[in-house]
């Protein structure tokens, strides 16, 4: 198994025939399933192709369209609390991402915890690894007064794109505005300042997301 948590390739037109491989390979597989990235270079009629047996939305996405100010289109409660939290938070961007490996391991384990997130999801120290070492790794970190860091976003870039991938946060970073908040104002300023087109900020949590939890209305209030 593999490609979690969205699929990527380059060449999206040539999905369909590496597909058609796969099936006359002599350990071919019984089954082959993804997810299909939403900034991908696709069409419903080719995905159609690819996966004659079943394809079908999964679920909604949150974008970013960068070309807009986010002083515009971020929801008046987020630009709130992103300005108080910023009161209490400095944030900052961590230029070699796995250097803080046991910060980040320490609050997912929080995350973990306070939401009860398990198996593939709850990841092991080994995968985050690899998942930190990923080239173009964005790692933003927020820290309170004493210096101690209370929230991490985790980002990855391809080409003028970025996907929000995860987010973590102890006890302190859930106050004064929130840290996240915080982080996430200046993750869109950053981008931006790079030169970036797009962000995926990804969907709701779980198999049938519900677009009214917690996490879709976070990643609805910043998306435009």
């Amino acid at each position: 198994m593999g490609c979690y948590p969205l699929f990527q390739c380059r060449d999206w037109r040539a999905l369909p025939e590496d597909l058609e491989e796969l099936s006359e390979m002599a350990d071919a597989p019984v089954a082959v399933s993804l997810v299909a990235d939403p900034l991908g270079d696709h069409d419903p009629d080719l995905l159609a192709r690819a996966f004659p047996d079943v394809a079908r939305p999964f679920k909604e996405h949150y974008l970013v369209d960068l070309a807009q100010d986010p002083s515009v289109f971020v929801h008046p409660h987020n630009r709130r609390n992103a300005r108080k939290a910023g009161r209490h938070f400095q944030v900052e961007i961590c230029p070699r991402p796995l250097e803080h490996l046991e910060e980040w391991l320490r609050l997912y384990r929080a995350l973990c915890k306070r939401h009860g997130i398990t198996g593939l999801s709850a990841f092991s120290r080994e995968a985050f690894k690899h998942q930190l070492a990923v080239p173009r790794t964005v790692l933003m970190r927020a820290t309170d007064s004493g210096g101690d860091t209370v929230a991490m976003l985790l980002w990855y870039v391809r080409d003028d794109q970025a996907w929000y991938h995860l987010g973590a946060t102890d006890e302190r970073g859930y106050h004064d505005g929130g840290a996240a908040n915080a982080l996430m104002w200046e993750a869109l300023a950053h981008f931006r300042r790079q030169g970036m087109k797009r962000l995926n900020l990804g969907g709701a949590a779980g198999i049938a997301p519900r677009l009214d939890d917690g996490l879709a209305r976070f990643k609805a209030g910043w998306s435009n």
